[in-house]
């Protein structure tokens, strides 16, 4: 039996996303944090009204953006790598 399940607000455990990713749901509160792959931490910092503020401590070899960023820079990727028609690099 499948366990996973998807999760909303204020419900922990192991679900699934919309993307069927497994999703570990938490809750923690000031100064508790995560640790993943014995490498990076996750600390709450400070919480305020709707936001919740992150300090992520990493190795400097991992790069760590906010999610709107990285969706930006695939999104400018993509549309480097496709053929430019109109100057004719798609062209033999």
């Amino acid at each position: 039996m499948d366990r996973r399940r998807r999760f909303g607000p204020g419900r922990e455990g192991l679900g699934t996303n919309a993307k069927g990713f497994i999703i570990l749901v938490l809750s923690r509160q000031r100064d508790e944090g995560i640790i993943i792959d014995h490498k990076i931490k996750i600390v709450v910092v400070d919480i305020r009204s709707d936001r919740v503020r992150l300090g992520i401590e990493c190795p400097r070899d991992i790069t760590v953006h906010r999610e709107e960023v990285e969706i930006a820079i695939q999104r400018e990727e993509s549309r480097d790598d496709r053929p430019d028609v109109r100057r004719g690099e798609d062209e033999d």
